[in-house]
Protein backbone atom coordinates (compact mmCIF):
# COMPACT_ATOMS: atom_id res chain seq x y z
CA UNK A 1 0.00 0.00 0.00
CA UNK A 2 2.61 2.29 1.03
CA UNK A 3 4.28 1.59 -2.27
CA UNK A 4 1.16 2.30 -4.13
CA UNK A 5 0.72 5.58 -2.60
CA UNK A 6 4.30 7.01 -3.19
CA UNK A 7 3.97 5.53 -6.66
CA UNK A 8 1.01 7.90 -6.85
CA UNK A 9 2.69 10.73 -5.77
CA UNK A 10 5.40 10.82 -7.78
CA UNK A 11 2.73 10.62 -10.85
CA UNK A 12 1.33 13.35 -9.48
CA UNK A 13 4.30 15.42 -9.19
CA UNK A 14 5.66 14.67 -12.45
CA UNK A 15 2.30 15.81 -14.07
CA UNK A 16 2.96 19.47 -11.78
CA UNK A 17 5.51 19.98 -12.98
CA UNK A 18 5.17 19.19 -16.72
CA UNK A 19 2.27 21.52 -16.37
CA UNK A 20 4.37 24.04 -15.04
CA UNK A 21 6.84 23.75 -17.58
CA UNK A 22 4.44 24.11 -20.84
CA UNK A 23 4.44 27.97 -20.09
CA UNK A 24 6.90 30.82 -19.12
CA UNK A 25 6.83 34.03 -17.32
CA UNK A 26 7.41 37.95 -18.29
CA UNK A 27 9.32 39.89 -15.38
CA UNK A 28 10.67 43.39 -15.21
CA UNK A 29 11.11 46.96 -13.92
CA UNK A 30 9.56 50.15 -14.60
CA UNK A 31 11.62 52.54 -13.67
CA UNK A 32 12.32 56.91 -14.53
CA UNK A 33 14.91 57.47 -16.89
CA UNK A 34 15.93 60.40 -15.79
CA UNK A 35 16.73 60.09 -12.27
CA UNK A 36 16.49 55.53 -11.87
CA UNK A 37 13.46 55.92 -9.45
CA UNK A 38 10.92 53.26 -9.32
CA UNK A 39 7.52 54.28 -11.07
CA UNK A 40 4.80 52.30 -8.72
CA UNK A 41 1.29 51.49 -10.10
CA UNK A 42 2.71 51.54 -13.93
CA UNK A 43 0.61 49.75 -16.05
CA UNK A 44 2.42 46.67 -17.71
CA UNK A 45 0.78 44.54 -20.76
CA UNK A 46 1.44 42.52 -24.03
CA UNK A 47 0.36 42.20 -27.50
CA UNK A 48 -1.17 39.25 -28.14
CA UNK A 49 -2.71 39.74 -24.83
CA UNK A 50 -1.94 37.42 -22.03
CA UNK A 51 -2.66 39.88 -19.32
CA UNK A 52 -2.49 43.22 -17.17
CA UNK A 53 -0.44 43.67 -14.25
CA UNK A 54 0.37 47.03 -12.03
CA UNK A 55 4.06 47.47 -11.27
CA UNK A 56 4.71 47.33 -6.94
CA UNK A 57 5.89 50.19 -4.84
CA UNK A 58 9.73 49.10 -5.97
CA UNK A 59 8.71 49.29 -9.95
CA UNK A 60 8.98 45.35 -10.25
CA UNK A 61 6.52 43.18 -11.76
CA UNK A 62 5.60 39.71 -13.40
CA UNK A 63 3.23 38.54 -15.59
CA UNK A 64 3.09 34.35 -14.45
CA UNK A 65 1.69 31.71 -17.19
CA UNK A 66 2.80 33.32 -20.86
CA UNK A 67 2.82 30.76 -23.56
CA UNK A 68 5.70 30.68 -25.21
CA UNK A 69 6.28 33.21 -28.47
CA UNK A 70 7.20 36.25 -29.20
CA UNK A 71 5.31 39.48 -27.35
CA UNK A 72 5.41 42.79 -27.54
CA UNK A 73 5.20 44.48 -23.80
CA UNK A 74 4.11 47.61 -22.81
CA UNK A 75 4.70 50.00 -20.18
CA UNK A 76 2.86 53.40 -19.46
CA UNK A 77 2.32 55.57 -16.15
CA UNK A 78 0.76 58.72 -15.31
CA UNK A 79 3.27 61.39 -16.62
CA UNK A 80 5.08 59.62 -18.69
CA UNK A 81 6.06 58.44 -22.34
CA UNK A 82 4.85 54.64 -23.14
CA UNK A 83 7.53 52.78 -23.91
CA UNK A 84 7.45 48.89 -25.66
CA UNK A 85 10.09 46.18 -25.61
CA UNK A 86 9.86 43.04 -27.81
CA UNK A 87 10.45 39.71 -26.21
CA UNK A 88 10.51 35.85 -26.68
CA UNK A 89 8.80 33.43 -23.81
CA UNK A 90 10.42 30.25 -23.61
CA UNK A 91 8.15 27.73 -21.66
CA UNK A 92 10.02 26.98 -18.54
CA UNK A 93 11.55 30.17 -18.05
CA UNK A 94 11.36 34.29 -17.45
CA UNK A 95 12.02 36.50 -19.77
CA UNK A 96 12.89 40.04 -18.95
CA UNK A 97 11.95 43.52 -20.17
CA UNK A 98 13.24 46.14 -18.14
CA UNK A 99 11.57 50.13 -19.08
CA UNK A 100 13.06 53.34 -18.21
CA UNK A 101 10.48 55.82 -18.67
CA UNK A 102 10.96 59.45 -20.34
CA UNK A 103 8.68 62.09 -18.00
CA UNK A 104 6.34 63.68 -20.58
CA UNK A 105 2.71 64.38 -21.10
Amino acid sequence: MKRAILMLSMVLLLAGCETIAKTGNIEGKVLNKIDGSAIPNAVVWTTPPTSRVLTRTDGSYYIDGVEPGTYTVFASASGFHTDSIRITVVAGNSARADFMLEPGP
